[in-house]
């Protein structure tokens, strides 16, 4: 039988709060809009790389409650330690962060992309082209991320309760082909999309400061 121990549960925001280590792990929580968040890292930028109580970054956090693609991104840029200008694909090193549990955000997020029906594949997406080497990935459990999409597929088919949860079992087969194709893409391909989509966001972050700089004033 599937071990469902560890899968979200309705209280899971409210622990995050309560674990938060900064305004902006406890807003990401909330799933807000993404220029929010760009004002709070304007605030604090190294809150991006503060973990809380349970080891996990904001990105973990954003990836658990179902956070917008452009949340993720800007909480990868902003958190992962890069020291020229390339945001390309492979310099996203926060995304293979573990937290206490070994699990890195890529768990979070297959994990809630099948909870939630699909809601958010672009999440998924986004982490296994930031980072090819998060797929393989695995926790303290020894499971990567498809383990775990496979565990809450299999749980699915056994909820006694619906006779079987189709819907969930659908966007578990989603999440698992993303998991299994995004390493498989041509680099260069990834790498663009990466960088372009970097490259909005950091003038967005930028457009951010000048605001920051003009209200202190």
């Amino acid at each position: 039988r599937a071990n469902t121990a560890r899968f979200k549960t309705k209280s899971s925001k409210l622990e995050n709060r309560r674990c938060s280590s900064s305004a902006l792990a406890q807003a990401v929580s909330l799933d807000p809009p993404s220029d929010v968040v760009a004002s709070l890292l304007c605030l604090d930028p190294a809150a991006a790389s503060r973990p809380d109580c349970q080891g996990r970054l904001p990105l973990h956090i954003a990836c658990s409650a179902g956070a917008s693609v452009d949340v993720v991104h800007l909480l990868l840029l902003e958190g992962s330690s890069v020291e020229s200008e390339d945001r390309s694909e492979g310099k996203f090193n926060v995304a293979l962060v573990a937290d206490n549990d070994g699990r890195i955000p890529l768990h979070y997020a297959a994990e809630y992309a099948t909870g939630s029906y699909g809601d958010t594949l672009d999440v998924v997406a986004v982490l296994c082209a930031a980072c090819p080497a998060a797929v393989y990935t695995k926790d303290r459990w020894g499971e990567t991320p498809v383990d775990v999409v496979s565990q809450m597929e299999r749980a699915a088919f056994l909820d006694s309760d619906v006779d079987g949860d189709e819907g969930m079992a659908e966007a578990a087969r989603a999440v698992r082909r993303i998991l299994h194709q995004m390493p498989l893409m041509r680099s260069g391909r990834r790498e663009s999309r990466i960088a372009r989509r970097a490259k909005a966001t950091a003038i967005e972050q930028h457009r951010c400061k000048l605001r920051c700089i003009a209200f202190k004033q």
